[in-house]
């Protein structure tokens, strides 16, 4: 409700004010979901018919050219051994043809989890969804220090619009234990 009444009553007056120019960047849809698309397009008729639509697709290319070069730089400094090969990382990466989004995530679980560095894992991986790698980078992180679980959580149910103040106390208190 909130994305579609700020498209509705911010963006769309905003847009239509004198000599005012709105670049925005969404998805067509509330209900989308990287993993899921689907063909609903409430945020942009909230939006409103003025609105020019430029879709972004799926650019492999350009995944393949992140990751490599994150890769490349991980090795350079020492994070991956020199064994390792980003450019056939990066070319695996980039045929499973994801979103950026995707590919961030796979290259920041490979980068702290060695045991993904062997090629066999490397399928498993990239095989993931977006939400088994945040779930995997989200159990990580909580292993590591238990003090990520109340913040995570307080994050978790604000859905995006911050951390609620009645649950800063208790947050706050998790995180030092």
């Amino acid at each position: 409700v909130v994305p579609l009444s700020i498209a509705e009553v911010i963006l769309r007056q905003l847009a239509a004010a004198p000599s005012v120019r709105l670049v925005v960047g969404t998805r067509a849809s509330t209900r989308d979901d990287p993993d899921h698309p689907t063909s609903d397009t409430d945020l942009l008729i909230a939006l409103g018919p003025a609105a020019a639509e430029i879709s972004v697709e799926r650019d492999p290319e350009s995944v393949f050219n992140y990751t490599q070069r994150r890769l490349a730089r991980a090795i350079d400094v020492g994070v991956l051994p020199d064994s390792f090969s980003a450019q056939a990382f990066a070319q695996a990466v980039a045929r499973s043809k994801p979103q950026f989004l995707r590919a961030q995530l796979i290259v920041h679980e490979l980068l702290a989890d060695r045991s993904w560095l062997d090629p066999v894992s490397w399928t498993q991986l990239i095989g993931h969804d977006h939400r088994t790698l945040f779930t995997t980078a989200v159990t990580r992180l909580m292993s590591r220090r238990p003090g990520y679980r109340p913040l995570l959580e307080a994050l978790s149910a604000a859905q995006g619009k911050g951390l609620p103040a009645a649950m800063l106390v208790s947050v706050l208190v998790g995180a030092v234990r």
